[in-house]
């Protein structure tokens, strides 16, 4: 039945019955290029709340879910705000009302990921939409490419 979500997976998430789904079958669906979203960015909003709606019970999952967003699809502002709460000194207050939020920001592995995305964004946008070309540049320098989703789309919203 997962498979058959495609674009009602928002739907799904602010459902009661996104709170009942495994690690496994979120993992599933996040790994999915048809997962009905506008951006990577609520991929990665709707891992916090997945986690979040069992308390510490799921903290251990972060990392796995993580690695399911593609950060390097997100808008480069968007990763600076991410890298600044990282980076921020006092974080535990700044995020104290988001215990997967504060997990995230406090994770050493986040800089790097943070950091890894930003750059990969900025040698994607140097390319200016020839793909062919920023294919060519990644297998060049053995570095994988990052495949965007097939969103959902509406001429109105201004991030598509």
């Amino acid at each position: 039945m997962l498979r058959r979500i495609r674009n009602y997976f928002l739907a799904l998430v602010g459902s009661k019955y996104f709170a009942e789904l495994t690690v496994d079958d979120l993992e599933d669906l996040l790994k999915r290029d048809s997962i009905g979203v506008n951006s990577e960015i609520e991929v990665f909003l709707l891992v916090l709340r997945w986690l979040n709606l069992a308390g510490d019970k799921r903290l251990k999952h972060l990392g796995r879910l993580l690695d399911c967003v593609r950060f390097n699809l997100m808008p480069i502002a968007f990763l600076w705000t991410l890298r600044d709460g990282f980076t921020h000194p006092d974080k535990d207050h700044l995020f104290s009302a988001d215990p997967m939020l504060l997990a995230f920001n406090s994770d050493p592995k986040t800089e790097t990921l943070l950091t890894d995305a930003m750059s990969h964004v900025a040698t994607a946008d140097s390319f200016m939409g020839d793909h062919n070309t920023y294919l060519e540049h990644m297998n060049l320098h053995l570095l994988p490419p990052t495949y965007p989703r097939k969103h959902g789309y509406h001429h109105k919203l201004p991030y598509h």
